[in-house]
């Protein structure tokens, strides 16, 4: 799965996108749904915010043993 890709200077973000429902609360509890369907070996950083209000983003990372 790609979430994005980047040649150093341009990024793009993973086509094709999939419409999806949740029953999530809010954004932390989103962000988790989101983090917790992806595989073990893909759960490197995952960020949640509305556009514009960056400051208040949900952000959750693993650092590798």
């Amino acid at each position: 799965m790609t979430t994005y890709r980047s040649d150093g200077h341009v990024v793009a973000t993973g086509e094709p996108f999939l419409e999806a429902r949740t029953e999530a609360g809010g954004q932390d509890e989103l962000l988790e749904e989101l983090r917790g369907a992806l595989p073990p070996e893909l759960r490197v950083a995952v960020a949640m915010f509305e556009p514009g209000r960056l400051a208040d983003a949900a952000i959750r990372h693993e650092a590798s043993a």
